[in-house]
């Protein structure tokens, strides 16, 4: 097992790191000190080279790229992932008001959340696993959230080719704190789109969002639609039917909900 970092570009004046973390197998996890990007997750292929699973760029021009920087690729969202409608929300009865970034809500953290920061980058391994801890210190100045937050973010890889991400918030006062990480995969590897891969979900509603993508509190049955994935079902095939209903992306981005009863793993995604 290895720990490597290289310069990977700069970005406003100061230098972007890649961290990758690579198993006893060739296994290898990247990760930029800016905005927590996971840039790749690379495995061997049959040809004895390496692809990797995650939509990634190579340099950090393309993800800061004003076509390309909403789609968030690879990074850190926070400190809330989702869409505040109009950035109102209450803490005990307190009111508070955030700037909007999307139209009139505001999404995943706001413009300076997360997903926009430097982090200080600490590495670790033992003989299992390897590490890098990300950690940085955000605030009402910076992102209009009550709270002074340290947040520390981990990324393991481990023997067995898993990843784990564990997410660490510690704030003066009650705030909003639901990260998560938004990496887009592409199991194949080398294919140009995911309309091979399958995709099965321990799920038998998703939320019905209005015309801005804000939940309206209405749980819909999965039954009988295109979110129906309580089978193995091909990408491609549920695509096609998002497409002949016109939905305004073509696709999916919606919410879905984890059937807490369900057995084994709530997600599973392969690609044939």
């Amino acid at each position: 097992m290895k720990i490597e970092n290289v310069k990977f570009g700069s970005y406003e004046d100061r230098d972007v790191i890649k961290y990758t973390l690579t198993n006893d197998n060739g296994v290898s996890i990247s990760v930029l000190n800016f905005a927590g990007i996971w840039q790749a997750y690379m495995v061997p292929n049959d040809e004895g080279g390496q692809v990797n699973l995650l939509l990634g760029a190579d340099n950090i021009e393309a993800y800061v790229n004003p076509n390309n920087a909403p789609l968030y690729v690879g990074r850190i969202v926070g400190r809330f992932g989702g869409r505040i409608a109009k950035g109102k929300f209450d803490i005990d009865g307190n009111s508070y008001q955030i700037p909007a970034n999307e139209g009139d809500n505001s999404l995943h953290g706001g413009a300076n959340g997360l997903s926009q920061q430097f982090y200080d980058v600490t590495t670790s391994q033992d003989q299992e696993k390897l590490r890098v801890i990300l950690t940085t210190t955000i605030g009402t100045a910076v992102d209009q959230l009550p709270g002074n937050e340290t947040v520390k973010i981990t990324y393991t890889l481990d023997n067995d080719n898993g990843v784990t991400i564990d997410f660490d918030g510690q704030t003066d006062a009650k705030t909003l704190f639901n990260p998560t990480t938004h990496a887009y995969w592409n199991l194949s590897g080398e294919a140009k789109t995911i309309q091979g891969h399958v995709l099965t979900l321990n799920s038998t509603y998703h939320l019905e969002l209005d015309n801005q993508k804000i939940p309206t509190g209405r749980k819909l049955l999965n039954k009988n639609t295109p979110f129906d994935f309580s089978h193995p079902t091909v990408m491609g095939t549920a695509l096609q039917e998002m497409q002949e209903q016109h939905v305004p992306e073509g696709g999916f981005d919606d919410i879905s909900l984890s059937s807490c009863q369900a057995t084994g793993w709530p997600t599973s995604q392969w690609q044939p």
